[in-house]
């Protein structure tokens, strides 16, 4: 591997330290050219050359990483596939549709409560309409058991009169039916 500077080497290795890792120092900027560029300073490099040794120790390491995965991927099959994990699934699906049965029960309920405030706002709005057709029309055209208005007075009832009015009057005598 060419570098621009030699790397360092540390003094004999111990068992403790790693010698696979070794970074070559930053270099000074050039002064002769005058140029020094904020953010182009060179990063260490990382010696890639592994000693026999290390690599043989990585080998292994890496080869028990393996068995451990390996082994905790055969014991997760094995427990899927035993009586247990059958009866744990069976569980977890009745749970489910369970679940989502009585989601659909609430849903159908709170459907059901908005069509019935819906259908009472209407039916109370009907009422009203009809409540203020009766009182024009008894307003408009007063009854024949009153006395004639003068024609210079208009006709002026109380609220009791009209209450007492609406009592008496029946519906086919105000639609004409």
């Amino acid at each position: 591997m060419s570098t621009e500077e030699p790397i360092r080497e540390s003094p004999a290795p111990s068992s403790v330290q790693d010698t696979s890792m070794q970074v070559e120092s930053t270099p000074a900027p050039d002064a002769a050219s005058g140029e020094t560029k904020a953010g182009t300073k060179k990063r260490p490099r990382i010696d890639m050359a592994v000693e026999p040794r290390e690599r043989k120790r990585g080998k292994t390491m890496f080869g028990l990483v393996l068995g451990t995965l390996a082994k905790a991927k055969n014991e997760d099959q094995e427990r899927n596939a035993s009586e247990a994990a059958k009866k744990r699934q069976s569980i977890e699906q009745r749970l489910q549709d369970k679940l989502r049965k009585e989601t659909d029960s609430v849903r159908r309920a709170e459907e059901a409560k908005k069509d019935k405030t819906t259908a009472n706002r209407k039916e109370e709005e009907l009422q009203l309409k009809d409540s203020i057709v009766r009182v024009h029309h008894i307003t408009s055209y007063p009854p024949p058991m009153s006395p004639p208005c003068p024609p210079t007075q208009t006709p002026s009832y109380t609220t009791s009169t009209l209450v007492q009015l609406l009592t008496h009057v029946r519906c086919d005598t105000l639609y004409g039916l």
